[in-house]
């Protein structure tokens, strides 16, 4: 065996340069094929923050009547929602609850109006639960005033301090628009607290629209690993409500994380298809050009069997090579993804990517894709070397002998 791989370096040094280009290219798609795992890893990460730190907390509270078909709906509101925050407050796992109330309307600058969703936030029991507070941009967080998204004030040309008209309507159908100064502005890496969301005082929201209910309460736990024991043990304490952990509450944003780590097996097919086009003409190549070589090996009684090792041996090691190449090409990239990342507002705009993610994209570390990459590189080598390491097999000594 020994013998053998000697003799597969040496074939592959005899063509540097074609097994170098050959390897670059595969390790090539294996790094891509890594890097996009550990990518759309670090999108799902920032994801699923992002839905825990602006949208959820760990664990998410509404009303038994309560529909997603109609979230802003006023038959959603949990009524007597202090007295539950207190009992809540009680439990020994919860660190925080917080009360929100969503409603729809418009802000309006006197020249052009953007629909919002109009949030009701306590800006004393907030903080608890969600992490506004640490993505104030200008101006300040607090009651004086309203909370707006920095890219919303962008769209409208406004900064903190400028007042703003905010309009909407009440559930009688009257038309209502009030003058609020800008508090503070949020630059969040939530696409929809950045672009589509004013925050003001809850009681003040609630008195506005003439309601007494929030729309969900918050709340966030010890431990979230053992957010679904704490939800089962919230749902026996308050059985009147709709209490889900945040994987339940978020649960189209996860669906979507999962399309689109689906996305890499098409990655991972371009891999193969590189591998198999690649390596099976260095191969066929390697094959016809050592045929007296190979009739040479046969008549000093090297078997058919030894012959078609020493050629997949030869595919294997541009398989680990290029294995080797594209760990390292991953891995020079993905520092700098993970460490620098890059701005996905000033990349992407306004286009919406299906998650909850905006601002600075990092990406994280997945080990697993490192080595399922390398392995991918090497299985479709030897798969790719196969067929022409077979046609050695039904070559004859004498007939390869006669090859000028």
């Amino acid at each position: 065996m020994k013998y053998i791989l000697k003799l597969a370096m040496a074939n592959i040094k005899r063509a540097t340069r074609r097994t170098v280009l050959t390897f670059m290219v595969l390790g090539v798609g294996i790094g891509m094929y890594i890097v996009v795992e550990c990518m759309l890893a670090g999108m799902e990460v920032m994801s699923f923050r992002n839905i825990i730190d602006f949208q959820t907390g760990h664990i998410k509270i509404h009303s038994a009547e309560y529909t997603e078909e109609k979230p802003y709906a006023l038959s959603n509101l949990i009524g007597n929602y202090e007295t539950v925050m207190s009992e809540i407050s009680k439990v020994p796992f919860v660190k925080g609850v917080a009360a929100r109330a969503f409603f729809l309307g418009e802000v309006d600058n006197s020249i052009d109006s953007i629909p919002v969703v109009i949030t009701g936030i306590d800006f004393d029991n907030d903080p608890s639960v969600y992490s506004l507070t640490n993505f104030i941009t200008g101006g300040e967080y607090g009651k004086d005033g309203l909370l707006m998204g920095s890219m919303l004030a962008a769209d409208l040309g406004l900064k903190a301090g400028d007042y703003v008209y905010l309009s909407f309507r009440k559930e009688q159908g009257a038309y209502v628009s009030v003058e609020k100064k800008i508090a503070g502005l949020i630059g969040s890496s939530d696409p929809g607290v950045n672009s589509g969301s004013v925050f003001l005082d809850l009681k003040e929201v609630l008195g506005l629209f003439g309601v007494e209910g929030v729309t969900d309460l918050a709340v966030k736990v010890d431990d979230i690993e053992k957010v679904n024991p704490y939800t089962a043990e919230l749902k026996n304490k308050f059985p009147a409500l709709n209490i889900v952990d945040w994987k339940k509450a978020a649960e189209h944003t996860i669906l979507v994380a999962q399309m689109k780590g689906k996305f890499s097996g098409i990655i991972v097919l371009f891999v193969i298809v590189i591998a198999l086009v690649g390596i099976i003409n260095t191969m066929l190549m390697s094959v016809y050009e050592k045929q007296r070589e190979i009739g040479t090996l046969k008549a000093l009684g090297m078997t058919d069997k030894q012959v078609h090792r020493m050629f997949l041996l030869e595919g294997g090691l541009i398989g680990v090579w290029g294995g080797v190449f594209g760990i390292v090409f991953a891995a020079l990239i993905n520092l700098y993804m993970s460490t620098v990342g890059f701005d996905l507002d000033k990349m992407m705009g306004n286009t919406d990517l299906g998650m909850s993610v905006s601002g600075i994209f990092r990406s994280a570390w997945v080990p697993a894709a490192f080595v399922k990459g390398f392995l991918i590189g090497l299985i479709a080598s030897l798969f790719a070397s196969y067929y022409p390491a077979k046609k050695t097999t039904r070559m004859q000594p004498m007939e390869c002998l006669r090859v000028k």
